[in-house]
């Protein structure tokens, strides 16, 4: 380029002091991308390619596009922009329908309405219902194995009277086996002891 009258500062953006030529009006400055985020756009590339659009992944799992939304907790206007050209997914929201379909294919019993109804409210509730049977059950199961145990404990104070008693008549033995030695020891000693006449 060559220098005239006419130039203006901003036409040498590398001169001292000059600044660089403003964007367009209307036209905001592009966002630098990290190496990371190139990245993973690119994986997000290779699984757009691999499992196709997010409408033709919507329409292979056969989800409106309400309760798609609600599978992958996003905003329907989202959904929208990314599917209309507006702005492209995410790239961790191509991860996510990667995982789902693989679960999908694993674990058939594992479809949206497991998923989706994880989330619901009335489920919650239902869930709630659950608990409260749960809980009725349970308690009167405790009832039950306390009866049992009140019975166990019946029996076992009933046995422990019956080794009482038998311990009781064992030390009467004892005793009286005791004594009848002692009195046999004394009769012999009476009979080898006594003075003869």
């Amino acid at each position: 380029m060559q220098v005239t009258e006419n130039n203006s500062p901003n036409d040498y953006p590398l001169a001292l002091g000059a600044a660089p030529n403003p964007l367009p009006q209307g036209k905001a400055n592009p966002r630098v991308k990290s190496s990371l985020r190139l990245k993973y756009e690119a994986e997000a590339q290779v699984l757009r390619t691999k499992l196709g659009g997010l409408e033709a992944i919507r329409a292979q799992l056969g989800l409106s596009q309400r309760k798609m939304c609600q599978l992958l907790l996003v905003d329907p206007s989202a959904w929208t922009r990314w599917t209309q050209g507006g702005e492209a997914a995410p790239p961790h929201v191509y991860r996510m329908l990667q995982w789902y379909l693989a679960l999908n294919e694993k674990y058939p019993a594992m479809d949206a309405s497991f998923w989706l109804s994880t989330v619901s409210r009335e489920t919650f509730e239902s869930d709630q219902e659950k608990i409260a049977r749960l809980n009725e059950t349970l308690n009167k199961k405790m009832q039950q194995l306390n009866g049992e145990l009140t019975a166990i404990r019946s029996e076992l104070i009933g046995a422990n009277r019956l080794v009482s008693l038998l311990n009781l008549k064992f030390l009467r033995l004892r005793l009286f086996s005791a004594i009848g030695f002692g009195l046999l020891l004394l009769t012999i000693a009476l009979h080898f002891f006594a003075p003869t006449k």
